[in-house]
């Protein structure tokens, strides 16, 4: 984890300022983090709330970047992480610790 990597649309770099973390995501799109893992942290994204897996009962915080917010409808974000959690669970995957969900 040296240096800043780039994946996909978003940043992510080793964190200093939140301590227990390892990675933090800075990135203008809605994201999704999985509750009670220390190894991401989006710390300028708001929450909307929580989103259980239907299957395995795993939590996910979602909520947009913090001082831009988006323009599309938060039930259209559930959604799509619903829809990504079910198909991993369809093709026997673990879940990640995050998703971008696009802008």
């Amino acid at each position: 984890m040296c240096g800043d990597r780039i994946r996909g649309a978003r940043l992510a770099w080793p964190t200093k300022e939140a301590p227990g973390y390892k990675t933090q995501i800075h990135t203008l799109h809605v994201v999704a983090v999985r509750k009670g893992q220390t190894e991401v942290n989006a710390p300028e994204h708001a929450t909307w709330g929580t989103v259980k897996c239907n299957s395995c009962f795993h939590e996910f915080l979602i909520g947009p970047p913090a001082l831009y917010g988006v323009f599309g409808a938060e039930n259209a974000y559930v959604k799509k992480l619903e829809a990504i959690l079910t198909w991993e669970h369809k093709r026997r995957q673990q879940h990640q610790n995050n998703y971008d969900l696009g802008a």
